[in-house]
C-alpha cells in the first residue's frame, strides 16, 4: 500500500512544528537558567571575595594592636629612662589606638565565636598591659623612680607583651587559615562559573544550530509546498475552465462567488454581471431575492457527502431560456460552508424527451376515450344493464373494471405530469380558507379510506386562509391522505393536522404504516418511483402521486418535505403561504405645518386659523431650532415666514434652505419673488405667497397639493448588500416613500448621521455584519426609535423580531407585500406624530 503523499507531510510538519515549539521554549528557558546561574556564581564570588577582604582587615587591626603596645611600652621605658615628658606623647597615642583598634576587632569579629573568645583574652591582656604601663609612669610621675624601675626590671610587663603577641601571633595565624580557605573556595566557584558558563553557552549555540537548521528546512518545504499549490491551483483552474458544464461557487445566502469560463459563455454575462450577484437572476423566472438561499438551507446538503440535482430551467443575458441539470454540493471553507453548483445545458435531451412526452400524450388521448367507453359498458353490466348476470361473470366484470379504473387513473396523471411539465396546468391561486378545502379532500376520499378500513381524521386549521389554487391544493391533499390510507394498517388512523405560523401554515399528513425505506427516501419524488414492485400491484398506484403533489406544491410557492421511521409511519408535510398580513389599522394623520420665524401683528391667529381648518401647527422661533424639530418629526411642509425680505440673504438662512433641499422637504414661502428664485435653484417646493397678511385658504390649498402631489414621503432607510435588491426596493416604494439605498452597515451608519430616517428596511447578511446591529442606532435616535422592517432570505431570530416592527422572508414575500407594510409603518408614524402635536 501507499502513503498518502498529505499525510505524510503532515507528519513531517507537525513534527517539525513541534521540534519548533520545544525550541521557542527552550531558548528563553536556558537564557533564564544561565542568567540565574551567572548571579549566584557571582553573589557566591562577591561573598568569598568579602570574606577575603574582612580577613585582611582582621589582620590589619591585629597588626595595629601590637604596634600600639609596641609604641605604648616604648614611650613608658622612654619616659622612665629620661624623666622627660616628650616621651608620654607617643605613650597616650598608643594608649588611644588600642582601645580603638580593640573596638574595631570587636565589631568584626562579632559572628565568629572562636575569634571572640580570642579577642576577650586579647583585650584582657592588652589591659593588664596598659595597667602596668600606668602604674609605671605614676610611679615616675610622684617622685618613685627606684619603685618604677623595679616594677620593670620584675619583668612583668614583658611577660604581658609576650603572651599578647603570642596570642596574636595565634590569631595571625587563624586569619591565614582562613583567608588559605576562603581563596580555595573563591579559585573553586570561579572554575564551576567558567564551566557552567560554557555548558549553558554550548547547550544554547547547539539549539539555536538545530532551530536555523529546522527553521531553514522548514522555510524550503513551505516554499516547495506553495510551488505545487500554485501548480495545483493552475491545474484547477485550466480544469475548471476547460469543462464543459459551467460551474458556480455560491454562499449560503444564494450570492455567486466565482464562475468559470463555460459558465460565462452558458450564460452570456461578463463576469463581473455575475460574481457578488444573486443567483436567481439567473432563473427563468428570476427567483425572487432569498428564493435560493431558502433552497439551500432546505436542502440540508453536509460537506462530504453526495449533493442534490435538480432540473431548473434558466436564463441567459439575451433573454433566452434553456433547460438545464444543476448538481448542489456543499464545501467547508475556513469561512463556513459554500455550495457548487454545476449547470448542464439539456435542450438536447429536452427535445428528445419533449418527443417521448408527446408520443405518451397521444397515446394517453387516443386510450382515454375507449376507456371511457369500456368502463362504462362495465358498469352498466355490472348494474344490471343487460339483465341478470351470474356470481362468477359478476366477479369477473368487476375485475375488468378496476383494472379500467386503475388504467384511467394512470393516464390522468401522466396528462396531469405532462401538463406541469409544459406549463399548459393552470394555477388560479388566491386567498382560500384552509381547513374548509382540507376537509372536503377528506370527505371525498371518506369511501376510499372506508374500503381499506382506515379512520381520517382532522385537527386545527380554523380561520386560517393561504394563498393558493382551491383546486389544486384539493388535488395535493387527496393525493396524500389516498397514499396515507394506501400505506395504513387496518383499522389504523390517517391523521391530518393544520398547524399556523406567521409565515407559512402547514399541512400535515401521518400515516401509520411500516415507513419509507432508507434507500427509497432520495427518489420518492420522482415519477412512477415506488418503494419496490409489489406495492403497485398490492396497493394499486401509479408513482405520480407523489411527483404531482411536489410540482403543484412548488407552483403555489410552497415546498413539501416528509419525516419517517421504518416501521412508525410517516408524515409528509406541506407548508404554504400565509394569505394574511396582521397590520393593525391606523386613524388617518392630519397634515401638518412647522412654522419658522413668524410673530408679530403680521402673523396673530395664523395658526389658530390653520389649525381650525384641519392642519396641526408647530412652530420654530428660528431656522436653527426648525432644524432641531425636523430631526425629530416629519411635516407635510415647512412654512417660512419673514418680516424683512431681507433675512432671506443671510448665511443662517442660506444654510438653513440648502438643509431643506438635501432633505427634499417642501417650503412655502411668504417673503418677496427673489428669494423664491434663490430657493428655487436649491430644488426646494416654493410657493409664493407675497399676500400680506398670507390667506389661509390659499396656505391650504398649498398643502393639500403638495399631499396630492406626493412630495411629503417618509424617508427609507434600505440596507442590502445586493444591488439588485436595492434597485427592485427603491423602484417598488418610488411613489410611496423617498428611498436611502446604502450596501453596509457602515454607510448606514454614515447616512443615520447625517440624515432624518422614518423608517427603516434592514436585510440581515451583509458584507460587514449582520444588518440586525443597526437596531439600537435605530432605537436611540432623537425623537424616538425608527420603525425596522427586517427584509432577509434568513430567517429572524426572536430577540430581533421582538425588536423590530416586522419581518418578512425573500423567499415568500412580494414586493407588493413590502410595499404595504411601508406605507402602514410611514402612516402610523405620521399619525402618532400628529396626535403629538397635538398634545402639545
Amino acid at each position: 500500500m501507499f502513503s498518502e503523499p498529505g499525510n505524510s507531510t503532515s507528519r513531517i510538519g507537525a513534527v517539525r512544528r513541534k521540534f519548533l515549539t520545544i525550541a521557542a521554549v527552550s531558548i528563553p528557558a536556558i537564557i533564564l537558567v544561565f542568567g540565574f546561574v551567572l548571579y549566584r556564581q557571582f553573589q557566591g564570588a562577591e561573598h568569598f571575595r568579602m570574606e577575603v577582604e574582612r580577613s585582611h582587615q582582621r589582620s590589619a587591626q591585629i597588626q595595629s594592636l601590637l604596634s600600639a603596645l609596641k609604641d605604648l611600652e616604648t614611650g613608658q621605658r622612654g619616659y622612665l629612662i629620661t624623666g622627660q615628658e616628650r616621651f608620654l606623647e607617643p605613650y597616650r597615642d598608643g594608649d588611644r589606638q588600642i582601645d580603638r583598634t580593640l573596638a574595631k576587632l570587636d565589631s568584626m569579629m562579632s559572628n565568629d565565636e572562636d575569634a571572640m573568645r580570642d579577642l576577650a583574652m586579647l583585650k584582657r591582656l592588652s589591659a593588664d598591659k596598659q595597667a602596668f604601663a600606668d602604674r609605671a609612669v605614676e610611679l615616675q610621675q610622684s617622685g618613685d623612680r627606684s619603685s618604677a624601675m623595679q616594677a620593670i626590671a620584675s619583668g612583668e610587663g614583658k611577660r604581658s607583651m609576650d603572651a599578647i603577641r603570642a596570642l596574636a601571633g595565634h590569631m595571625l595565624d587563624q586569619e591565614a587559615v582562613m583567608l588559605k580557605v576562603a581563596s580555595r573556595e573563591l579559585e573553586t566557584a570561579s572554575r564551576q562559573m567558567q564551566i557552567v558558563a560554557y555548558s549553558l553557552l554550548s547547550a544554547l549555540l547547539l539549539l539555536l544550530i538545530a532551530s536555523s537548521a529546522y527553521i531553514f528546512r522548514a522555510m524550503e518545504a513551505r516554499r516547495i509546498a506553495l510551488a505545487k499549490w500554485h501548480d495545483a491551483s493552475r491545474r484547477r483552474e485550466a480544469i475548471l475552465n476547460s469543462a464543459m458544464d459551467a460551474i458556480l461557487t455560491l454562499n449560503p445566502s444564494g450570492t455567486i462567488e466565482s464562475v468559470n469560463s463555460a459558465a460565462l459563455d452558458m450564460f452570456g454575462y461578463p463576469q463581473e454581471d455575475l460574481v457578488r450577484r444573486d443567483v436567481g437572476r439567473l432563473f427563468d423566472p428570476p427567483a425572487q431575492i432569498g428564493v435560493i438561499a431558502q433552497a439551500l438551507k432546505d436542502l440540508n446538503i453536509e460537506p462530504g457527502r453526495p449533493g442534490e440535482m435538480r432540473e431548473l430551467r434558466l436564463r441567459r443575458q439575451d433573454g433566452s431560456r434553456f433547460p438545464s441539470d444543476v448538481a448542489i454540493s456543499a464545501m467547508q471553507l475556513e469561512s463556513g460552508i459554500s455550495y457548487v453548483a454545476v449547470v448542464r445545458d439539456i435542450t438536447e435531451r429536452k427535445r428528445v424527451e419533449q418527443l417521448k412526452s408527446e408520443f405518451v400524450s397521444t397515446v394517453s388521448h387516443e386510450l382515454r376515450t375507449p376507456l371511457t367507453s369500456i368502463s362504462g359498458a362495465l358498469g352498466l353490466l355490472a348494474g344490471g344493464a343487460a339483465g341478470e348476470i351470474g356470481a362468477k361473470p359478476l366477479h369477473l366484470i368487476e375485475i375488468a373494471r378496476k383494472n379500467c379504473d386503475r388504467l384511467v387513473r394512470l393516464i390522468n396523471d401522466i396528462l396531469d405530469i405532462e401538463k406541469i411539465a409544459s406549463g399548459r396546468m393552470r394555477f388560479e391561486n388566491r386567498d382560500v380558507g384552509l381547513h374548509e378545502i382540507v376537509a372536503e379532500a377528506m370527505a371525498a376520499n371518506q369511501g376510499f379510506a372506508d374500503g381499506f378500513g382506515v379512520h381520517l381524521s382532522l385537527t386545527g386549521g380554523a380561520g386560517l386562509m393561504v394563498h393558493a389554487d382551491p383546486d389544486r391544493l384539493n388535488q395535493v391533499v387527496t393525493n396524500l391522505v389516498s397514499n396515507a390510507v394506501k400505506f395504513s394498517p387496518p383499522d389504523g388512523t390517517v391523521e391530518v393536522v393544520i398547524e399556523p405560523g406567521p409565515v407559512m401554515h402547514r399541512i400535515s399528513v401521518r400515516d401509520h404504516g411500516d415507513g419509507i425505506p432508507e434507500a427509497f427516501r432520495s427518489r420518492i419524488f420522482d415519477k412512477f418511483a415506488q418503494a419496490d414492485a409489489s406495492d403497485s400491484k398490492a396497493k394499486g398506484g401509479t408513482g405520480l402521486g407523489l411527483s404531482i403533489v411536489r410540482e403543484i406544491v412548488t407552483r403555489m410557492s410552497g415546498r413539501v418535505s416528509f419525516e419517517s421511521e421504518e416501521g412508525s409511519g410517516t408524515i409528509f408535510h406541506v407548508d404554504l403561504p400565509n394569505a394574511a398580513l396582521e397590520l393593525a389599522p391606523i386613524a388617518h394623520s392630519r397634515r401638518s405645518i412647522l412654522l419658522v420665524g413668524g410673530h408679530g401683528s403680521l402673523f396673530d391667529g395664523l395658526g389658530s386659523e390653520l389649525s381650525g381648518k384641519g392642519i396641526a401647527i408647530s412652530n420654530a422661533s428660528d431656522p436653527r431650532n426648525a432644524l432641531e424639530i425636523l430631526a425629530k418629526r416629519s411635516f407635510t411642509a415647512v412654512l417660512l415666514l419673514l418680516d424683512d425680505p431681507s433675512d432671506a440673504e443671510s448665511g443662517e438662512h442660506a444654510h438653513f434652505r440648502a438643509r431643506l433641499a438635501e432633505q427634499q422637504i417642501p417650503v412655502i414661502s411668504i417673503h418677496d419673488a427673489q428669494d423664491m428664485a434663490d430657493a428655487q435653484s436649491n430644488s426646494i417646493v416654493v410657493l409664493d405667497l407675497k399676500q400680506r397678511p398670507p390667506s389661509v385658504d390659499a396656505l391650504i390649498g398649498a398643502v393639500n397639493e403638495m399631499a396630492r402631489s406626493g412630495e411629503h414621503r417618509p424617508r427609507v432607510l434600505h440596507v442590502d448588500d445586493d444591488p439588485d435588491i436595492l434597485n427592485l426596493v427603491a423602484t417598488a416604494l418610488a411613489d410611496h416613500a423617498l428611498v436611502l439605498s446604502t450596501r453596509s452597515i457602515a454607510a448606514a451608519r454614515a447616512v443615520l448621521r447625517t440624515s432624518p430616517v422614518d423608517l427603516a428596511i434592514l436585510d440581515l447578511a451583509l458584507e460587514d455584519g449582520c444588518g440586525a446591529e443597526l437596531i439600537p442606532d435605530l432605537e436611540r435616535r432623537e425623537g424616538g426609535a425608527v420603525q425596522t422592517i427586517i427584509f432577509s432570505a434568513q430567517d429572524c431570530d426572536d430577540q430581533t423580531a421582538r425588536a423590530v416592527s416586522a419581518h418578512f422572508v425573500k423567499a415568500s414575500t412580494p414586493l407588493s407585500r413590502l410595499v404595504e407594510a411601508v406605507e402602514h409603518l410611514a402612516e402610523r408614524r405620521r399619525s402618532e406624530a400628529s396626535e403629538a402635536s397635538e398634545a402639545a
